[in-house]
């Protein structure tokens, strides 16, 4: 586990040190499985910019996954504007959403753990990139 302090990532030409400047874990339980947490952190880069990570991990959440697709989507006609697509990465496929209003969204689908990264500003490279190492580390 990332104890709090800073995580390297390395961001094509830009290396971008992020820090993590806040952690809370929540037990979810359910009948049948115990031991599943909801990890919810925040990070900020060099330049101050936030990254909220949301972890699902444990046994109840091993069989969500993410199905390819070709092009872009999009929640219109009745949605906000959000588009989808996915993208692979090393780490496998991940699904990336962009909202007019509330920012970016990075999840990808790691052993147990579905990762979650949102930023309003930050750069799509990034959140990636933040998703990729957290999924190295075992989140």
């Amino acid at each position: 586990m990332i104890a709090l302090g800073t995580l390297l990532v390395a961001s094509g030409a830009y290396a971008g040190d992020f820090t993590l400047t806040a952690e809370r874990t929540i037990p979810v339980t359910s009948k049948r499985d115990q031991g599943n947490l909801w990890i919810r952190r925040e990070y900020r880069d060099t330049r101050g910019t936030r990254f909220q990570v949301q972890v699902m991990r444990g046994k109840v959440f091993a069989s969500w996954g993410v199905s390819p697709r070709d092009g872009e989507g999009s929640d219109a006609p009745l949605g906000f504007g959000a588009t989808y697509r996915t993208v692979e990465i090393p780490q496998g496929l991940a699904v990336v959403e962009r909202h007019p209003m509330w920012g970016l969204s990075v999840v990808l689908k790691a052993g147990e753990s579905v990762i979650t990264v949102e930023t309003q500003d930050g750069p799509e490279e990034d959140a990636l990139r933040l998703a990729a190492e957290l999924a190295k580390e075992g989140m």
